[in-house]
């Protein structure tokens, strides 16, 4: 499916539902959601601040995801207060800086507060970093 049917559809699809709690843009796929969707400890700058936002607020999750997946968090509390850490101060543990060079490069890219500074997809997979760690990947096979 193209942009522009993308973008039909999914304009039919919000006044359909009266148009009330989407606002779509016409230069992007940006959107503003009144209510909150998916979970809160993942939210992007732009989804806490109500703003409206695109994609990238997936980047930023995903972001999250690696830096957890690195850190490997023994409890719920120790995973919320260093997500929070990350999120409020770019801190990343010592452990993770030092035994996930490449992967903490990648975490802070994908995690950048500034929506429009934030990597597309296509970016990352275009990354150097990326295709280091696609490599490491394929050589352990």
């Amino acid at each position: 499916m193209d942009v522009a049917k993308y973008k039909e559809s999914k304009e039919r699809k919000s006044n359909k539902r009266n148009g009330a709690d989407k606002e779509f843009l016409n230069t992007s796929l940006s959107i503003k959601l009144d209510e909150d969707v998916g979970t809160p400890l993942y939210h992007s700058p732009e989804q806490i601040s109500k703003r409206i936002y695109n994609e990238k607020v997936d980047i930023f999750a995903m972001g999250l995801i690696l830096y957890e997946m690195c850190a490997n968090f023994k409890t719920t509390m120790e995973r919320r207060k260093y997500l929070e850490k990350l999120r409020s101060g770019k801190i990343i543990r010592e452990d993770v800086l030092k035994n996930f060079q490449t992967e903490t490069e990648l975490i802070l890219m994908m995690t950048e507060n500034n929506m429009q500074e934030r990597p597309s997809a296509e970016d990352i997979s275009n990354s150097r970093q990326f295709k280091l760690l696609a490599s490491e990947f394929n050589e352990q096979k």
